[in-house]
């Protein structure tokens, strides 16, 4: 069997199948008249020091107009395809939509999720289903977004979380969640007060209340609140943020030493350091990371790194790009790690290759042959 169907709860596996006939249908329907879609892109790479290749590539095929579309994609790597992807997606006048998502483990021929929803605008508002598959179980969610209400976005999931993963190995789709969210002007003050009510099985869960800026201090540090409700307890929150302008050229990537639990603010951490500039038709980066713990700026194991890109002319004069990058870090002469280079090459329009080396000090080359290919 080319999917597996528990025993439990046919009548909502069947809809898989039911699935693919109307993605198929679609496919048949739009080849009479909608444009073509093919694309790939993917890298090969050699590994100069055992010598072996590896493959990471995507393709997609199908068709679309203004209104329909429809396609199918595939990933593979150098021991066959790890994923298989069916899509259909439907725009109606005024702003209301459909799609469906199924995706395939090929490996085991197996149905591994399938995701449709829907949306219908309405005079009062916009509406939203989804309803979420996976073998042995299923979830629901609806939403409603009213036009010009205090109430932002009322919505529920059914076996399903607030993001949308299904809870538990059932097809009875039992309530799991219910959320309300509000926003309040105030009138003394340009402010609002955002309110935000959840509901799980058991009932109640808990309010929270919230605003952007409550306050705020010197070298641009303000103050939002939060003041949360649950059955047992209160708990207000005091969240700082900080707005700093970097000078044209630099970027700055800072933070504020903060202890919730004491609500002390201790002062300014820098996480990083950025220039970039233009000299003639070169452009020049350079990135520093200082705590690449908190934010890694640059790839591990290395701390900051130097580039150079420069354009470059294709063979049918269409504009391409050279680089080189050097990665600081290790033990290598002046702190250098790696060197890394790439130059990337329209061959024709919608057809681009690249060819990347990877030059580590301490290691062996690494050659990264890459392609995108897309005609529509």
């Amino acid at each position: 069997m080319p999917f597996p169907q528990p025993s439990r709860s046919r009548r909502v596996f069947f809809l898989p199948y039911v699935l693919m006939c109307l993605v198929a249908s679609v496919f048949l329907t739009l080849t009479a008249f909608a444009t073509p879609i093919l694309a790939s892109s993917g890298t090969l790479t050699l590994d100069t020091e055992t010598g072996t290749l590896a493959l990471d590539t995507s393709f997609t095929a199908g068709w679309e107009d203004e209104q329909v579309g429809a396609h199918v994609s595939l990933d593979a790597v150098e021991t066959g395809v790890e994923r298989l992807e069916a899509a259909i997606s439907a725009c109606f006048d005024p702003g209301s939509s459909f799609h469906l998502i199924a995706t395939f483990d090929p490996p085991s021929a197996s149905f591994t999720q399938a995701v449709c929803g829907g949306e219908l605008t309405l005079a009062e508002g916009v509406l939203s289903a989804g309803l979420v598959m996976e073998p042995g179980a299923a979830g629901l969610s609806l939403a409603f977004a009213p036009t010009e209400s205090l109430l932002q976005e009322a919505s529920a999931g059914f076996n399903l979380d607030a993001y949308g993963a299904i809870q538990t190995s059932s097809c009875a789709l039992p309530f799991s969640q219910a959320r309300a969210c509000f926003q309040f002007p105030l009138a003394a003050c340009e402010a609002t007060v955002a309110a935000d009510i959840r509901f799980d099985a058991g009932g109640f869960g808990e309010l929270t209340l919230s605003t952007p800026m409550v306050g705020s201090l010197p070298l641009a540090v303000s103050f939002g609140a939060f003041l949360t409700f649950t059955t047992d307890e209160k708990a207000l929150e005091v969240v700082p943020s900080l707005s700093l302008d970097a000078p044209d050229c630099f970027d700055l990537y800072t933070g504020l030493d903060w202890d919730p639990a004491t609500r002390t603010l201790s002062g300014l951490r820098i996480y990083g350091l950025g220039y970039r500039c233009e000299l003639g038709d070169i452009g020049v980066r350079v990135l520093a990371s200082l705590d690449p713990d908190v934010l890694a700026l640059v790839k591990a194991p290395y701390r900051s790194l130097i580039g150079l890109v420069w354009p470059m002319a294709g063979p049918c004069g269409e504009p391409g790009e050279g680089s080189v990058a050097f990665f600081f870090g290790e033990d290598g002469p002046f702190d250098l790690g790696e060197v890394l280079t790439e130059i990337i090459v329209p061959l024709d329009d919608g057809l681009t290759i690249a060819l990347t080396l990877e030059l580590p000090v301490n290691g062996s080359p690494k050659i990264l042959f890459g392609w995108g290919f897309s005609l529509q």
